[in-house]
Formats: structure tokens, sequence, C-alpha cells
């Protein structure tokens, strides 16, 4: 019985205890609070204070972060521009970045984030140069890249015209044939580092082609050399054409007569005898070509101009892709009249034709001499009507009472035997239009 009145007693102190407590006020200012409240209060803050703590303790935690990959830029090109120099080569073209700081700003970081790069405006001298990287994205956190330098090749910029030359190679050409070469350009543009370029003597063009016994083209891509032969690196040189079209022309030589032709026909080997000088020639061209000429003709001779012994000088007339082997070669045509006179028959103005599309008022002359050659033989059948003469003033635009010179069409009416006209001269025609 004693021992339960004291654990009551002790129950009643307690309850006792706890009436005073929520009863006790405490005085903060001109505020009363309840002693409850401030106890609870202060828990409360003694709890955030624990958690600040942890949270704290998580945003002060120092770590590190490595970036793998990331792409060099470089910058400052404009200012090498300037002075005509630009980078032509840079050793790495990704590094890592680490970053290190507290753990809640460097997990912040996207990868996208981190820009290494170089700065290359400040360089002024030509050659390898090791330039330190740089690292943007990371705010005000430490990093650390790796390499910590990038190596450069700095060098000015040049262009110049190098000559092609282009090599054959396994080229079989048949006996008696000539070959050739030509390429379609005879230099290229070359750009790029001036370091390299000054060891550049010519672009050359190699092509194989084997046993050739016609004209071919063939394409070759170019390689730059240098002195001794040997090819030079391209990997900071531009080219303006990376391939040539070469024409492989093949050529045989032929020896052909010369023939003379003539542009009416009137005049055959009976009554005219020429002398040609020389009276051959060698030509040169394709094989395939050159088998098909046996002759090369002289300009056609107008036979109206022969009225007695004259002396030409001539060229030939040449079928495409053939020369002569002697470019300097003239040539000669001695034309000697043989067994022909000459005389003159008067064509009355009745006997005239005149083509008049626009109608204009005409005056001819009473008759007009037409001067001629024939055979020997034949003089006395040459009648005023052996010719017919034609007068043509199509694309005359005719002012009143002006005299026109026009040149006659005169055309052989026989047969048989040579006759043609010579010294065709032009005739006044008075012209006006019809006041009708």
């Amino acid at each position: 019985m004693k021992d339960q009145k004291n654990e009551v007693g002790f129950f009643d102190k307690i309850d006792d205890l706890k009436k005073k407590i929520e009863n006790k006020t405490l005085q903060i200012g001109k505020y009363k609070i309840s002693l409850t409240s401030a106890l609870i209060y202060l828990a409360c803050l003694v709890c955030a204070l624990f958690i600040w703590l942890g949270v704290a303790e998580r945003n002060t935690e120092i770590i590190s972060r490595r970036f793998d990959n990331v792409s060099i830029v470089l910058e400052g090109e404009s200012a090498l521009a300037k002075n005509d120099m630009a980078v032509f080569d840079f050793a790495d073209t990704n590094i890592s970045v680490t970053v290190e700081g507290a753990k809640n700003k460097v997990e912040s970081i996207k990868e996208e984030d981190i820009v290494a790069y170089v700065d290359v405006s400040e360089i002024e001298e030509s050659g390898n140069v090791r330039a330190a990287i740089k690292v943007r994205g990371a705010g005000k956190l430490d990093t650390i890249t790796y390499p910590t330098s990038l190596k450069l090749f700095v060098d000015e910029i040049e262009e110049k015209d190098i000559p092609v030359n282009v090599v054959p190679v396994s080229l079989e050409i048949t006996n008696g044939l000539t070959v050739d070469i030509i390429p379609n350009i005879e230099s290229v543009t070359v750009s790029g580092a001036k370091s390299v370029l000054e060891g550049v003597i010519e672009a050359r063009a190699e092509i194989s082609v084997g046993k050739v016994d016609t004209s071919i083209t063939a394409t070759a891509p170019i390689t730059l050399v240098d002195a001794s032969g040997n090819a030079v690196d391209m990997e900071y040189l531009t080219l303006g054409a990376k391939t040539v079209l070469v024409a492989v022309n093949v050529s045989a030589e032929k020896t052909v007569p010369l023939e003379v032709t003539y542009k009416y026909g009137y005049i055959n080997n009976r009554n005219i005898k020429v002398t040609l000088n020389p009276s051959s020639v060698k030509i040169k061209g394709d094989p395939q070509v050159l088998k098909n000429i046996e002759s090369i003709k002289l300009p056609e001779i107008d036979e109206t101009t022969i009225s007695d012994d004259v002396h030409k000088v001539t060229m030939p007339i040449l079928p495409s892709g053939v020369s002569l082997v002697d470019k300097n070669i003239q040539f000669s045509a001695d034309l000697a009249l043989l067994k022909t006179k000459s005389g003159t028959v008067s064509i009355s103005s009745k006997n005239i034709t005149v083509v008049n599309p626009k109608g204009y008022t005409y005056e001819l002359p009473d008759a007009i001499d037409v001067a001629y050659i024939v055979d020997s033989a034949s003089s006395a059948k040459v009648k005023s009507d052996s010719f017919s003469v034609k007068i043509d003033l199509t694309g005359i635009a005719a002012s009143e009472g002006i005299s026109y010179k026009v040149l006659p069409e005169i055309t052989v009416n026989t047969s048989g035997f040579t006759l043609y006209p010579v010294n065709i001269e032009q005739i006044d025609i008075v012209l006006s239009e019809d006041s009708e």
C-alpha cells in the first residue's frame, strides 16, 4: 500500500509541473508567449540547424569531374589573316578538361557548356608554335586541361602559278609515228603555306597509255614535285585544278601531190599549163585521217581572172586535223594559156536580163562588151548569143536619178570547146523609183 501511495504521488508531481509549465509565460519585448510554445519553437530551431548543417556540408564538398573529347576551337584567326597568315595544322583536335569545385556547382555543368579554345591573334611569326589552351563554361571553378597547350603550324599565305609538266609512262609508239602530248592547261594555281610552296617547281601529271596508233585523250591527277623530283606533301596546299586533260596526238607523215581546181570548170588541161612549186607537199596528221588523203587541193582559181600568163601565190587547203610539216613553205602556181585567143563581143541591152523585184525605173547602156578567151580552133564559133548577161538589182535601195555600179553575171551558153569571159567589169545603171 505504501508503494502505491508513493507511485501516485510521483505522477501527481509530474502533472503539477506540466500545469505550471503550461501556465508559465515569457515576456519577449511587448509580446508574451507560453513556455510551451517557446520550447516547441526552440526544438524546431535545433532541428532546422541540424538539417542546414547537413546541406551545407554537401554543398561545400569539393569534387572533380572530367570531360573527355572536348573539341578545340581556334579564335583570333581574322587577326592572322590581316597579316596574310593562317593556321594550317594543329596537333590535337580533342582534349580532356577536368573541373574542380563545390559538388553542386560541378554537377550542374553540362558537357556542351565546356568550350576549349586557343587564341591565335597574338601570333606574329611563322613556324611551329605552342599556344595555351583556355576553357569557357565552368564559371569561376578551377579547370585543368590535358594537354595544357596546343602545337600549331602557322605560316604566311602565298599563291603561285606552277607550270604543268605531262610525263608519259609506258608509252609505246609504232614505227613511223610521232606523238605530241598537249595538256589542256599550261599551269595550275596553287595556294597555301609559303614555306611549303617555295619548294614546288612543277605540277606533274603522269599518264599511262600503253601502245598507241591513233590520237586519244586521257585524264591525269596532278602531283606537286620539288627540285629533286620528289612529291611534295600537299596537306598545307590547295590546287586550283586537281586533274589535267591531256591530248595524246599521234601523227604520221605523208607526201602527197598538189592539185589545181577551177571555179567554173571552163578550163581543161588542153588549154592551160600549170607549173606548181612545189608540186607536192609533206603533211602530218592522225594516221587514220592521212590514209584517205591522196592529194591536197589549192584554192579554186577563178578562170575569169585569167587573161594571160599569170603567177599566183597560194596556200593549200588542209583537211581538219592535218598540218604542214614545213610551216614556212611558200607555194606558187605559174599558169600559161595554151592555143587560145582573146576577143570581145558586144551584148545589146535588149538581150540583158534584169532582176528588178522592187520595180525600179532603170537606164542601161545600149550595149556592154564582154571580153573572152577561146581556144584558137573555135574562135569563129563565138557569137553575141554565146553569152547570157544578167543584172540583179535585189538589195539596192535606189534614190532618184542616182547612178549605181553593178557587176553583171555572165554565163557561157556554148559547149564542146573552151570559152570563158575574163576581166568582167561593173557597169553604170541609173535607177529611180517608179512614180506611178
